[in-house]
């Protein structure tokens, strides 16, 4: 498996992914699970990259990169768009702790006024 880095400073938009799911179909089913734990509504859009600003500067997440939290480096693993306009967007990172999957809780939540750009992942053939 390739080092996992920091997100490149520009968006090259990739085939839809989860970090750690063998193919398509794993894949989706890991997506799904994850979107059932956001503990709010989230559109069906599958979300790539999102930049945002937040007290300290202007952050990126992308999935399948290193996200830090001033403690650990964590595997952005999916970004969530809210279907409602006032909740927040979700991302969701893990990391591994003593060969344990960790799950950062509570997620990374954006305001929507905050996100900056986003990129989606390529559309499915």
């Amino acid at each position: 498996m390739a080092e996992v880095k920091f997100p490149p400073a520009s968006a090259t938009p990739r085939a839809f992914f989860v970090p750690g799911a063998a193919d398509s179909v794993m894949a989706e089913d890991a997506w799904q699970g994850l979107r059932r734990t956001a503990g709010f509504a989230c559109t069906d859009r599958r979300v790539q990259r999102l930049q945002y600003n937040n007290r300290r500067g202007v952050f990126t997440s992308e999935v399948g990169y290193l996200e830090n939290d001033d403690e650990y480096d964590w595997v952005t693993t999916a970004i969530f768009e809210p279907a409602d306009s006032a909740a927040p967007w979700m991302i969701s990172i893990m990391r591994i702790s003593s060969g344990q999957l960790v799950w950062r809780d509570p997620p990374i939540l954006v305001g929507r006024p905050d996100v900056l750009e986003v990129t989606d992942f390529l559309a499915a053939d």
